[in-house]
């Protein structure tokens, strides 16, 4: 679950619905502005899916390790003007994990190919 206000990403206990911990903290690898939170495919070869965050504050989408929470150091995608982002929110994977739509403010949706 992501909060906007506090910048982090949170867990939550599947089976009791208690919090669990923070699994992201605000600031790690640039979280500000959190957005929508996608699991896809694996970029560090931890054989995890990573997680994808949109982040409105800075115009991106940024990677994290699905198992650690550690950021994967390269925006997957950022910036702002021809091809960028503007407020990035939604971050849907194709069925194939191949693509990944952006809903981004202003842009309608932005269609990237996915590269480690």
């Amino acid at each position: 679950m992501s909060s906007f206000l506090t910048n982090d990403v949170v867990r939550y206990d599947a089976t009791t619905d208690l919090f669990k911990d923070v699994f992201v903290t605000a600031g790690s690898g640039g979280l500000t502005g959190v957005g929508d939170l996608a699991f896809g495919p694996d970029g560090n070869n931890d054989g995890v899916g990573d997680l994808y965050v949109s982040c409105q504050n800075n115009n991106s989408v940024l990677r994290y390790s699905g198992t650690t929470g550690e950021p994967i150091p390269r925006n997957y995608i950022a910036g702002v003007g021809a091809g960028g982002l503007l407020s990035p929110r939604r971050l849907p994977f194709d069925s194939t994990n191949t693509y990944l739509y952006v809903a981004s403010t202003g842009i309608e949706v932005i269609r990237t190919k996915y590269t480690p």
